[in-house]
């Protein structure tokens, strides 16, 4: 396999859907979402990965990366 997307169809009524896929040592989310529902789905997607790094600072797989706060306090 040289790639994987997840993707969940959406029915009606439906505002969102979230689709996971594992393969050996990726992890993939797939995000589907009615625009009229959800809005702002850019903004659970952008949450998704801040959460991820946040775990991945805890086990020490990465550094933390100075905050945004940080940025703007040093420009």
């Amino acid at each position: 396999m040289v790639a994987a997307h997840p993707h969940l169809p959406l029915f009606e009524g439906q505002g969102i859907g979230i689709a996971i896929f594992r393969y050996i040592d990726r992890l993939q989310i797939g995000l589907t979402g009615d625009r009229d529902q959800v809005p702002d789905l850019d903004v659970l997607a952008e949450s998704i990965r801040e959460s991820f790094r946040a775990l991945e600072v805890a086990a020490g797989i990465h550094k933390a990366a100075p905050s945004k706060a940080m940025h703007a306090a040093a420009g």
